[in-house]
């Protein structure tokens, strides 16, 4: 009972219950701490929220910016009573935040050009695994908001220290000439690291390596990056998250040698994550999760509890949970069997929530960056065009009835051109249209959803 009270106590007075007060009055918080790592990891908090690369005016960002790292100065004195003092001295130098603007007469906000609106409780924002032009996609999907895009790290750097930026700028100017934001998929290792294309980096230079190239893409891509002052004609869609690998639970995209380990990859969450900050504290971080690891014996390992066992304070670095909840070979989503380990059912979503829940991340919502049902002719595991229309409103359903589901990007945008001649491979025929761009049922489904509130 002392130990629950005194957990309270804590919680109650750290700078994230304190979610609504100013920054300053949160620097000041992590100031009284005792423990020298605990006020570091609290004043770094603080200052990612401050959120100094979107503030507006270059001189606004810079004192802000100032201000930050003196909050992180001001944590290194030895004294209590200085700690305070250097906090109070130094929130007098924050920028003041303009007033907002009135409200128009319907009571809408308006939202800047080029920013991505924040995600109301219940609200989806929708994208779209991409593989087609994007204007052909907005022109069918005016609501669309999010492209996801696989930033594979062996192609834009395949000379260790030598980026090629080209094929990645091309996709997210494009992305953003038609008013969508760029999801960036940091995936893939190259073959000068000595690894398979995807076995995670888990040693010290690995690590090492791949939070260098995360820091890089943010700087270039995140807000404020080179992109965009290169490209100051282009509308301002910076990416502003980053998920960080693809699918790590299955051997297929953890090849590490023992199969996938929960362990290694919240270790490169927590290198990509501190890497990404240091450069722009505004960007936000998606950890990718499931309810078991599939190993080559076929055991299930718990997921969420490997990774919290492997980086107890991962809440610190991740901002939300990206699953792909597919409900495999056809199976209807509203079929459920609480537990079972085959991860074949769509609702197995709500275990993946309470699994974090546990540790504490009722915080960190989901964004489901994948989800879909093939409809293939000649494959029993494959649906109907109707079953994917009813299956994937069924989703929509729920995740607006969850409240923590933030994003739905469904997979794929249309059918593989060749899709006709592969009647039995399912990967060619998840798509929302046919390969003459007819659009089917499904499609309907999405495109209603965006333009229901």
């Amino acid at each position: 009972m002392l130990v629950a009270l005194a957990a309270l106590l804590c919680v109650s007075a750290s700078p994230a219950a304190a979610k609504g007060k100013p920054a300053g009055a949160r620097a000041v918080a992590c100031a009284k701490r005792s423990a020298k790592h605990v006020r570091m990891r609290c004043v770094k908090r603080v200052v990612r929220r401050m959120a100094c690369a979107s503030t507006g005016g270059k001189r606004a960002r810079r004192r802000c910016r100032s201000v930050g790292a003196r909050y992180r100065s001001c944590m290194r004195h030895h004294s209590r009573k200085r700690r305070v003092r250097c906090v109070k001295r130094a929130r007098r130098h924050s920028p003041r935040k303009p007033s907002p603007p009135p409200a128009p007469a319907d009571s809408s906000v308006s939202v800047p050009a080029g920013t991505t609106p924040p995600v109301a409780p219940g609200h989806i924002a929708y994208g779209l695994n991409a593989g087609e032009s994007f204007d052909r996609m907005k022109a069918a999907l005016p609501n669309l908001t999010y492209a996801r895009e696989d930033m594979c790290w062996a192609q834009f750097e395949p000379v260790q220290g030598s980026y090629d930026w080209s094929s990645i700028d091309s996709f997210v100017l494009d992305a953003a000439r038609q008013n969508l934001t760029t999801l960036a998929l940091l995936n893939c290792s190259p073959a000068w690291t000595g690894l398979k294309t995807f076995e995670v980096p888990s040693s010290p230079t690995a690590l090492a390596d791949y939070a260098r190239m995360v820091g890089d893409v943010v700087a270039r891509y995140g807000p404020g990056g080179a992109l965009w002052q290169a490209h100051p004609e282009v509308p301002y869609h910076p990416v502003t998250w980053f998920e960080v690998w693809n699918e790590p639970y299955i051997g297929d995209f953890m090849q590490n040698p023992g199969g996938p380990d929960p362990g290694i990859y919240a270790r490169l969450v927590k290198a990509a994550a501190e890497a990404g900050h240091a450069r722009n504290p505004s960007v936000h971080f998606l950890a990718e999760a499931d309810t078991y690891a599939i190993q080559p014996n076929n055991a299930r390992a718990p997921w969420a509890d490997g990774m919290y066992a492997a980086v107890p304070n991962l809440n610190d670095y991740i901002d939300a949970v990206a699953v792909h909840p597919y409900a495999g070979v056809g199976r209807d989503p509203s079929i459920y069997t609480p537990g079972n380990k085959d991860r074949s059912y769509f609702r197995r979503i709500e275990e993946m929530r309470a699994a974090f829940v546990a540790h504490g991340a009722a915080d960190k919502h989901f964004w489901i960056t994948e989800i879909g049902w093939s409809t293939c002719p000649a494959n029993s595991g494959c649906v109907s065009e109707q079953q994917q229309a009813d299956y994937l409103s069924y989703v929509i359903s729920m995740a607006k009835s969850y409240g923590w589901v933030d994003a739905i990007l469904p997979f794929r945008y249309r059918d593989d051109y060749r899709a006709a001649s592969y009647p039995s491979d399912s990967e060619r025929w998840y798509g929302l249209l046919r390969p003459d761009f007819s659009p089917k049922p499904a499609f309907d489904v999405l495109r209603r959803a965006m333009e229901t509130p």
